[in-house]
């Protein structure tokens, strides 16, 4: 069941929605038809006059029918978010606490894409040594990724409620995040993608993010790393916000940038 914030965040992102919505019809009015092949013409003129040109040694151009398809662009994203304990620390927003106010970003974000045929994938990425909550890998020190939805998967609304009775567990790792996040899309074939990630922390790991940044690009996707209630600065094409209200209308932002641009990731989020 959702929430006021949640309701109040959804309705913040509007404007934001209708700008892709847009974006995205533009891009597929101006993209060209492919073409793919041909089939043979079986109209029985041009059965007629393929026999007639084979007798007298011509070409009949008029005995296949080529074939094109118009491609339709699409937009897909991916969400990694900072499991680590702090999110649970009471906080002076609406929500009450950094992890609540994901929920409603995810809530918002998730149902808007979804009626635009944006296609989306989230989770929560936990850095812990424990078992709390997590089903742990190998490693004690290996981070695990918690798919929240997967690509092609539809959001339920009664997901939100379900997601406040969870707790995140562990320590911070920007690195983690942003390789989740990378992940995550790398299994889309969208044309245009992007990798969002989100920490509330600050991590000596930032310097570390521009190759990632680089990473990223060359398989033709953008990662966004966004500081929640702390800067976003060193964070490849950063931004950063108070809460999810000021954070969701500008991760609708980025997906219109990366729309309009030519190949995705030459949009300037600076």
């Amino acid at each position: 069941m959702t929430n006021a914030y949640d309701m109040k965040v959804l309705s913040a992102i509007g404007r934001g929605t209708n700008q892709v919505r847009r974006a995205l019809e533009v891009a597929n009015q101006e993209v060209g038809d492919n073409y793919i092949g041909a089939r043979l013409n079986t109209r029985s003129g041009a059965l007629v006059n393929t026999l007639t040109s084979v007798r007298t040694g011509q070409a009949n151009r008029d005995r296949y029918i080529k074939m094109y398809q118009k491609p339709k662009i699409r937009a897909a994203f991916s969400f990694a978010i900072d499991g680590s304990d702090s999110m649970n620390y009471r906080s002076h927003t609406e929500a009450g606490s950094y992890w609540k106010e994901c929920i409603s970003l995810l809530h918002a974000l998730h149902s808007s894409c979804q009626n635009i045929g944006v296609d989306t994938t989230s989770a929560v990425v936990m850095y812990t040594h424990g078992n709390e909550d997590v089903p742990m890998a190998s490693s004690r020190f290996r981070p695990v990724t918690n798919i929240i939805k997967g690509l092609g998967d539809r959001w339920q609304k009664d997901n939100p409620n379900k997601l406040r009775q969870k707790r995140c567990s562990g320590g911070t790792s920007i690195i983690c995040y942003g390789e989740s996040a990378l992940d995550m899309i790398a299994q889309s074939d969208a044309t245009h993608r992007i990798a969002f990630f989100l920490t509330d922390g600050e991590d000596y790991e930032k310097a570390y993010m521009e190759s990632m940044r680089l990473q990223a690009q060359s398989q033709g996707i953008k990662l966004v790393g966004i500081g929640l209630g702390v800067r976003g600065d060193r964070l490849p094409n950063g931004i950063s916000g108070a809460n999810a209200l000021d954070i969701a209308p500008r991760m609708m932002d980025h997906l219109v940038k990366i729309i309009k641009s030519n190949k995705g990731i030459q949009s300037d989020d600076r």
